[in-house]
């Protein structure tokens, strides 16, 4: 099986080539130039987002196929929590040359294949040498010109939020562990795509604010309380953990599955808060034609921090620079 350093970077990047072509919508120069040309909206919407091996993943953990799509799905998390529909990506791969071609070009598939699910265009990118693997996704799309942002939020709004949580977290420790397949690492490896759901309910005038939960529910609700200067208060028992923790044998994971739904992270779900109570039940409406459950877990207050129902502060989630609490 060839290496990438047996056939060399241009041999990888016509690889790349061949798999997502050159032309799409609004694609005016793609792959195969210095830069692509795109044809945009009036308001744009651009995120980045990396995975690192042994940060974010071990290569053990999922195939190179896997690898690519959890990357697209990822990336446009972000953009669905804006509201955003997505048109174009960019992929930049730093690879060990002694990868095989084949895993390589695997890789790519996976991110072409969710990309263009949801009528999104790999459009260039870079090909590195590095000692570990590591995915870069620039996503770029087209947001109404009043987007969905994480300010907005107002005191006695309902918070609501989509699926379940704290199956990916639960997944990361299985698969460290070396347990391998079941639905919990299947939650890791495939995070959900929110997209049209976060479309929807940024058009239908539903949202005053949302964030994906990509840190943990605690963690992203602080973000977006603090971007909008309030606080929230969450029913513990509302939180919608995800249901095959609650099936894995005592003393396989560290924490409590409350613990996992709250400050776990990497579920890629959308956190979200409604202009009023008519607003969320038309979100819940919304999400059930996307096959998709909207869960109100609490209400915005005046008083600033993330409290539980009864006034307990709650703290923790993922950073970068510092501990998974």
């Amino acid at each position: 099986m060839a290496t990438l350093a047996e056939v060399g970077e241009f041999a990888l990047i016509e690889e790349i080539l061949q798999i997502a072509g050159r032309g799409a919508p609004g694609v005016r120069v793609g792959i195969g130039d210095d830069a692509a040309v795109l044809a945009l909206g009036p308001h744009v919407a651009v995120s980045t987002d990396t995975l690192t091996e042994h940060v974010h993943f071990e290569r053990q953990w999922l195939r190179p196929v896997a690898l690519g799509r959890r990357a697209f799905r990822v990336a446009v998390s972000d953009l669905a929590a804006m509201g955003a529909r997505p048109r174009y990506a960019l992929l930049s791969l730093s690879l060990p040359p002694d990868m095989a071609l084949a895993d390589a070009r695997a890789i790519v598939r996976g991110f072409d294949r969710d990309a263009r699910g949801e009528s999104v265009a790999l459009v260039g990118g870079n090909v590195s040498r590095g000692s570990e693997i590591s995915l870069t996704v620039t996503v770029i799309g087209v947001v109404a010109e009043r987007p969905v942002l994480r300010r907005g939020a107002m005191p006695n709004q309902p918070i609501a939020v989509t699926g379940t949580l704290g199956g990916a977290a639960a997944g990361v420790d299985l698969l460290a562990a070396g347990r391998r397949g079941g639905r919990l690492a299947e939650a890791y490896c495939l995070p959900p795509l929110r997209v049209g759901v976060g479309q929807e309910l940024a058009r239908a005038g539903l949202a005053a604010a949302m964030i994906d939960v990509s840190d943990g529910l605690v963690q992203d609700l602080g973000h977006l309380c603090r971007a909008s200067r309030v606080g929230a208060e969450i029913d513990l028992e509302a939180v919608p953990v995800a249901p095959g923790l609650r099936r894995v044998r005592s003393g396989v994971l560290r924490r409590t599955p409350l613990e996992y739904a709250l400050h776990g992270g990497e579920d890629y779900e959308l956190l979200v808060v409604l202009r009023d109570e008519e607003a969320l039940a038309g979100a819940i409406r919304l999400c059930r034609r996307h096959d998709c459950k909207l869960t109100r877990i609490g209400k915005i207050t005046a008083r600033e921090g993330v409290a539980a129902k009864g006034g307990t502060l709650l703290e923790g989630g993922y950073d970068h620079f510092g501990m998974r609490a």
